[in-house]
């Protein structure tokens, strides 16, 4: 017993003192971000300089730091586990009294835990849903926007996307697809999804500003390097809904604590990573294509998300409480209170940013924008205006078949009621047949 204290305690110790470290780093770190967030971006282009380099040097290894404690901490976790349930099963033992249900509870949460941590494990190198997003675009029946989009990747030095979905909405991001070594490697299938609810709010050069802030995470390989949070991540979440669905989640079970004591632990530096990474993303941006375009597209992008939740409101309002039928959502005649939208605009502007934010204050933002002054190096595309195409006009015109994409994402939206609200929305096509 002597022994097993005298390697068990002092490595319980050196356990919880490392924990303690990276908790206080991810604060740390998380509160230099925040100040360092506060000081111009420096106009080099969006690679990471002074301060910035530094910060990015310092979470790049207490994020794999922080990855490598997790995943050596299952195989300790899972082992105390099956030491604690094998102990107190043979502490009844000894005692020659078996209580049968407590033994078997024991058993089952033991079972059910050593499942959790191995689906939490496998989950890091698994591919993850690769489920589309939204409708795929063929890019090539789009060359407007194909040319775009290479446009901007050559601007910012980076690869272009390799498949674009359109969603209804006013999102614009990028993922990678493929296994975590793939997406180490550089390896990835690079995806965007397009927000229609953007397409015309945005001018073509906004939507290049957007698009350059985006691959700008590409450059700065947060899609790549990210990979290695979101496989950690993917690990907590799938233990944390193994147990809980296993009804293992209880205050007996020491694996339970550990990933709740961990996932609030690791948000928050992995959090205070991706706020730097925003930074570094905006630099390219605004260096690129300006800093008022940069503002400019900011601003657009907050509208265009007011003004798609207040349609959605009037609309789907109408059509569930009276029936109405939605024939095209993106063109359909609705009162909008322009009071109303920019107050919603003014209140997302002025949203403060916290220490488990993914992203810098949309007022810091935008004044960093504004400190910088650029004019941005990126001319207007003469392969666009020999298209048809100058860069004050919406991006809608870089699509093909815009009234069909429309009814594509209107029929998406009235199956997106249905599924999470379970009402059938009437469209006008409906309406006519039934007529």
């Amino acid at each position: 017993m002597d022994d097993f204290s005298s390697l068990v305690l002092p490595a319980l110790g050196a356990w919880s003192l490392l924990f303690a470290t990276l908790w206080i780093s991810g604060i740390l770190l998380s509160r230099a971000t925040l100040g360092a967030a506060m000081a111009p971006p420096s106009p080099q282009g969006g690679t990471a300089i002074g301060l910035s380099a530094t910060l990015r040097r310092l979470y790049r290894a207490v994020n794999v730091a922080s990855a490598a404690f997790f995943y050596a901490s299952l195989p300790l976790v899972a082992l105390l586990v099956v030491g604690l349930g094998g102990a107190i099963v043979w502490g009844f033992i000894a005692i020659g009294h078996i209580p049968l249900k407590l033994v078997l509870l024991v058993i089952v949460v033991t079972c059910v835990t050593m499942f959790a941590l191995f689906k939490g494990i496998w989950a890091a190198f698994a591919s993850g849903d690769d489920e589309d997003p939204g409708k795929f675009l063929v890019i090539e029946q789009h060359p407007k926007l194909a040319m775009t989009l290479h446009e901007v990747a050559s601007e910012i030095g980076t690869r272009a996307v390799q498949r674009v979905f359109l969603v209804p909405g006013a999102e614009l991001a990028v993922f990678e697809r493929g296994g975590l070594i793939q997406k180490l490697r550089g390896g990835g299938e690079r995806c965007l999804i397009l927000g229609a609810a953007l397409l015309d709010v945005l001018t073509v050069r906004q939507l290049k500003s957007v698009l350059a802030h985006e691959y700008g995470h590409f450059q700065n390989a947060d899609t790549a390097g990210g990979t290695l949070t979101l496989a950690v991540r993917r690990s907590l979440m799938h233990t944390i809904v193994a147990l809980a669905k296993g009804n293992a989640a209880a205050w007996y079970n020491p694996a339970w604590w550990f990933v709740r004591g961990y996932y609030k632990v690791y948000l928050r530096i992995s959090q205070g990573a991706s706020r730097l990474q925003e930074v570094l993303a905006d630099r390219w941006a605004i260096t690129a294509y300006g800093s008022s375009t940069f503002e400019e597209a900011f601003v657009a992008v907050l509208r265009a998300s007011a003004r798609f939740d207040a349609r959605a409101k009037v609309l789907v309002c109408a059509a569930i409480e009276h029936q109405v039928p939605i024939h095209n959502f993106f063109r359909q005649d609705v009162e909008l209170s322009s009071a109303s939208l920019e107050a919603d605009v003014k209140e997302a502007l002025g949203m403060p940013a916290g220490e488990f934010d993914s992203h810098p204050s949309p007022e810091q933002r935008v004044a960093w924008a504004r400190m910088l002054k650029q004019v941005g190096r990126a001319g207007e595309s003469l392969s666009l205006r020999s298209c048809g195409v100058n860069e004050h006009d919406l991006s809608w015109l870089l699509l093909e078949g815009r009234t069909a994409l429309e009814l594509e994402m209107t029929d998406v939206i009235c199956s997106n009621v249905a599924v999470n609200v379970g009402v059938h929305i009437p469209r006008e096509t409906e309406t006519a047949r039934a007529s």
